[in-house]
């Protein structure tokens, strides 16, 4: 069993808790899971557009990523079924570590 040593950072649950969220800093990226009887299925990694997501909020229809090391947070719209699709913006923020709603 391969062991995570690529820095999870941030864990979050989508608001109907079908969806769980995690940003890895290591690979850049930001993991789906869908959660169906209380089990955890990969649905999908995305790029999280910048180097080592420290942090991320969920908001309804969008994911916002605190990219620590490319000073910036990247914003993604989430579709129907909790996927990450595009990004929308981004703004300059000096190694952003926390985002607040």
């Amino acid at each position: 069993k391969e062991k995570n040593v690529e820095g999870t950072a941030a864990i979050r649950l989508g608001e109907e808790e079908k969806y769980l969220y995690v940003s890895t800093r290591g690979k850049n990226i930001l993991s789906v899971f869908s959660i169906e009887d209380n089990r955890c299925r990969l649905i999908q990694n995305a790029d999280c557009h910048g180097d080592h997501p420290r942090d991320f909020i969920l908001d309804g229809k969008y994911l916002f990523c605190a990219n620590r090391f490319s000073n910036e947070v990247v914003s993604f719209v989430l579709d129907e079924n909790g996927l990450i699709k595009e990004e929308i913006d981004r703004k300059r923020v000096p190694e952003a570590v926390a985002l607040l709603l």
